[in-house]
């Protein structure tokens, strides 16, 4: 009946004291309702939450940027993507800065129904006889809240034990370390898929025990799993810069100078892929990078897909590179086609967008042979001068006592 207050000074309709869940009813991750409170929009579902539940005030540059845990727990690996969409992959969310406790280890209980057919999916999927991961795994998932720089990496709560209808589950988990000055994340920790010996046909509670004070989004999502080719489709097919816009781009970077009193000069652009030292076939770039070289979008999603903690950085400058924020450079991809570039490693880039072949540095390394034998000549030249000065002859044998 009456309004409460939750965990985080907000007054809320009444929420289930154990159960923290979000959904699409206008709950907030802490389980209470926002109705009339200050809350913020995700910028990809437009989710309403408390503002002071993820961290996010109106006087927060980044406010308009927001997104929503659920939406953060859905992308910490990209070749997992929710099933049937965002609203109907999540099961459940969590929030556990508010159970934290001084006379016991603090807990959270996710709790969500699962139906037959759901049930049916999953066992299908976890049943097939691949020696490649299923295709469709219920996955729990916990990120910081707010991150910390906006970082999207898995993190456990310090001191995590999890557990699955009351069934103690292994995770992947670093506690942090101190660097001299603070505690530093590694980096490391990984998502837990649930598995289905564990899993039931109707109501499931997944148990998160903790010992951090930090707020953690805990999420429970069904995926679905995406290859190489998906992703490598994805890129190509909407990320691909038209030729205009990536002629707009090679003129800003290229025509532009430190120095507005000097004239912009040509720019030397690698054709080479950072990653494999190879010619690049597909050349992409983040919206977030800066800079006018490319790498190989091949080699990008193999490396991404090889390791077990994916990084999803640019290989040039570390800035954010999601599948969704990769563009393919049109401009850089018709000079790799043209044939007066072929076997070409690098090329010149005028301030008006032309490419011409960059021979400056085979000129230099062809003037360093040249300049290394005229001195090694001119060694042997002082050397036959100097043995003729004391008697003898540069090709007389030399002989020992």
């Amino acid at each position: 009946g009456s309004a409460r207050t939750n965990a985080c000074g907000s007054a809320c309709g009444s929420a289930p004291a154990c159960v923290q869940t979000m959904g699409l009813d206008g709950r907030c991750c802490c389980g209470y309702f926002v109705d009339g409170l200050e809350s913020v929009a995700c910028a990809r579902c437009s989710r309403r939450q408390h503002g002071r539940c993820v961290g996010v005030h109106s006087s927060d540059a980044f406010f308009s940027e927001h997104t929503c845990p659920v939406c953060r727990c859905s992308t910490v690996d990209p070749f997992l993507v929710p099933h049937d969409g965002d609203d109907g992959a999540c099961f459940a969310v969590g929030l556990t800065s508010r159970a934290v406790t001084r006379t016991h280890d603090p807990e959270i209980s996710l709790q969500w129904f699962l139906s037959a057919e759901q049930h049916r999916l999953l066992l299908c999927a976890s049943s097939h006889t691949s020696s490649s991961p299923p295709p469709l795994v219920l996955r729990a998932a916990s990120l910081l809240c707010p991150p910390k720089g906006k970082k999207r990496q898995q993190r456990w709560p310090n001191a995590t034990q999890l557990f699955l209808n009351r069934a103690p589950l292994p995770i992947v988990h670093y506690d942090p370390v101190w660097d001299g000055i603070s505690y530093k994340d590694r980096h490391l920790d990984e998502p837990v898929e649930l598995p289905m010996h564990l899993l039931r046909v109707g109501q499931n509670e997944l148990k998160v025990v903790f010992s951090d004070a930090a707020p953690h989004a805990v999420a429970v999502q069904m995926m679905r799993r995406r290859t190489v080719d998906d992703i490598r489709r994805q890129v190509v097919g909407e990320g691909t810069l038209s030729y205009d816009e990536a002629l707009r781009r090679v003129l800003q970077v290229a025509g532009s100078s430190d120095d507005d009193d000097l004239v912009a000069s040509a720019k030397v652009l690698s054709l080479m892929c950072p990653l494999t030292r190879m010619r690049i076939s597909t050349p992409i770039r983040s919206s977030r990078c800066s800079h006018l070289e490319c790498f190989d979008l091949d080699a990008f999603l193999q490396c991404q897909s090889a390791a077990r903690i994916a990084k999803w950085a640019c290989p040039i400058c570390a800035a954010d590179a999601l599948p969704e924020q990769l563009r393919r450079c049109s401009w850089t991809a018709r000079v790799l086609e043209d044939g007066a570039f072929r076997g070409a490693t690098e090329v010149q880039v005028e301030p008006d967008g032309s490419a011409a072949p960059h021979v400056a540095a085979a000129a230099a390394i062809s003037s360093a042979r040249k300049r290394t034998v005229d001195e090694v000549d001119d060694l042997g030249d002082d050397l036959d001068v100097k043995v003729q000065q004391v008697g003898g002859r540069a090709d007389d044998p030399i002989e020992l006592d």
